[in-house]
């Protein structure tokens, strides 16, 4: 692929080495009256509408070899920012894979990977493979779900092996002006027009484009959510197991579903929670996140407003949220842009499964807005170490299919901004990210399912908005009926939130898989 832009030189650690050595809500499932509600220690399963039983599903077992596990360093825990619970063990371990198995060799990347543990972990349990895409990464939201109410009926019977997508943590590409305006959206100052943003972030896009094939020497587009799925068939190749247990969160379901199309015998169980639409533009895709994300911020906003353990002394957090990305986008909140707290805000209530998190952020949002943004900009701050690293825009850009025209994210700018008046202008300008990134053809969709896949539906899901019907024309051409499971929260991620979800989990892995259930609810917890 041709990579347009200005050519900048960049010192860089390399991730790339010489080597040495299914899915969202199904296709009109359940009855128009809705899906039964599982109520925390009632029925683990009533089934709205149901299907001809399914064969029997391929047994999952324990690993018969593994990597080399070592306890992670407190610095990694620390740096996620998402302490595990009492009993809990995080371990870590480093994987080689070659960047592109079908060229049959060259080079290689190497795969972080993080396995969380109970005291009661059945030591021959099948494990889950947990796996997020470029939303966030993989052991950040592992160490999440360790630390919130699933852990508890999840990991008594599987551990969890979050694989980490590849360059998130070695790729260094960027200039260092280039990496502050694109993570910065283009902000400068006080009075910003939007139309100049987006050549702000354009331009900082085409030279970190440049810069990063130069430094990437001819791998730049390694890093695609195809290739990613061959990192988890060098795990399984590893473990020597039959087949996998896989979930895939929001962006993380494409890496599952190209998974699934490529290694369609090995996948034992397939489960995503909160899928993202597997084709479509750039623009497209931003559509279907802007109206769900600007939703997920009005439902949370709202519902705090009636929980005290939620907004604390705040009375009015709708209109605090308001106020304080009002003030980040006209450049007035000491330094804080929109994109950057747009983003925190965001992942904060993505992540958050305990009340106090949420009193936290709401707090400190009270206080920028009255000036005092201390608080705010360490969150701000600790979100960008994560979120702004080279690798995780490699990761973003690699996997666009379409972008969008200049002229077009400039018009975008101000009908969003009417439309989506918390978050629309920002996520507009975002789309110029990738201007100057090549894209590859979209990845070949899994044409049928030997296990039908298990998926939850989050209806406010405030990282990408997701939209419980993205994958139903892929369900559709799969002749496939997915179990769905619909739920009533605010989060990323269902499963991490709802131990009613963790529950369906256990019995989907189970010999029975869910019987002849085609479709269930969860309640917000």
């Amino acid at each position: 692929m041709h990579l347009h832009g200005a050519r900048l030189g960049t010192a860089a650690r390399l991730l790339i080495l010489p080597l040495s050595g299914l899915l969202a809500v199904g296709c009109a499932v359940g009855p128009t009256t809705g899906p039964a509600v599982v109520r925390d220690g009632g029925s683990p399963g009533v089934e709205s509408s149901t299907a001809k039983q399914a064969p029997p599903f391929p047994a999952l077992s324990g690993v018969k070899a593994d990597v080399s596990w070592r306890p992670c360093p407190a610095a990694t825990v620390e740096r996620y920012g998402a302490a595990p619970g009492t009993g809990i063990t995080v371990q870590c371990a480093t994987m080689m894979n070659q960047a592109d198995p079908g060229t049959g060799g060259g080079e290689s990347v190497s795969v972080p990977l993080v396995r969380i543990r109970a005291s009661n972990t059945p030591a021959d349990a099948a494990p889950i493979v947990l796996v997020t895409g470029a939303d966030l990464p993989a052991p950040q939201l592992a160490l999440t779900l360790a630390g919130g109410p699933a852990a508890s009926a999840l990991l008594a019977k599987h551990p969890l092996v979050a694989v980490e997508q590849r360059g998130f943590l070695d790729v260094d590409c960027m200039t260092r002006a280039d990496r502050r305006t694109l993570a910065d959206g283009g902000q400068s100052g006080p009075g910003d027009n939007a139309k100049a943003r987006v050549q702000r972030v354009a331009e900082a896009a085409r030279s970190a484009a440049d810069s990063c094939t130069d430094t990437l020497d001819g791998n730049a587009l390694a890093f695609t959510y195809a290739l990613a799925a061959t990192d988890i068939e060098a795990l399984r190749r590893t473990w020597d197991v039959d087949y996998l247990a896989l979930i895939g969160v929001g962006s993380g379901s494409r890496v599952a579903l190209s998974y699934a199309a490529q290694y369609p015998n090995r996948v034992g169980r397939l489960i995503l929670d909160s899928p993202t639409p597997f084709t479509g533009s750039a623009r497209d895709r931003e559509t279907t996140r802007v109206r769900g994300v600007e939703q997920a911020l009005d439902t949370f906003t709202r519902r705090c407003t009636t929980n005290p353990g939620c907004r604390g002394r705040v009375d009015n957090p709708p209109a605090v949220l308001k106020s304080v990305l009002d003030k980040a986008r006209a450049g007035t909140l000491n330094g804080l842009t929109d994109a950057a707290v747009a983003e925190t805000v965001t992942l904060r209530i993505g992540l958050a499964t305990q009340p106090e998190a949420l009193r936290t952020l709401v707090a400190a949002l009270a206080a920028a807005d009255r000036g005092d943004t201390g608080a705010l900009a360490e969150m701000t701050r600790r979100t960008a170490a994560l979120q702004s690293a080279d690798g995780v825009h490699v990761s973003r850009c690699n996997n666009v299919t379409g972008t969008a025209g200049i002229n077009e994210i400039e018009a975008l700018t101000g009908d969003w901004a009417k439309q989506y008046p918390l978050v629309g202008q920002t996520l507009a300008v975002s789309l110029a990210q990738c201007t100057g990134w090549g894209t590859s053809a979209p990845a070949p969709a899994p044409t049928a399912f030997a296990v039908p896949p298990l998926v939850f539906g989050a209806g406010s899901d405030p990282v990408n908005g997701s939209d419980p019907t993205v994958l139903n024309r892929l369900f559709a051409a799969a002749k496939t009926q997915p179990v769905s499971v619909s739920w009533d929260g605010v989060g990323y991620s269902v499963v991490a939130h709802s131990t009613c979800a963790a529950g369906i989990v256990n019995e989907f892995l189970a010999a029975k898989a869910l019987g002849t259930a085609r479709s269930r609810a969860c309640p917000a917890e």
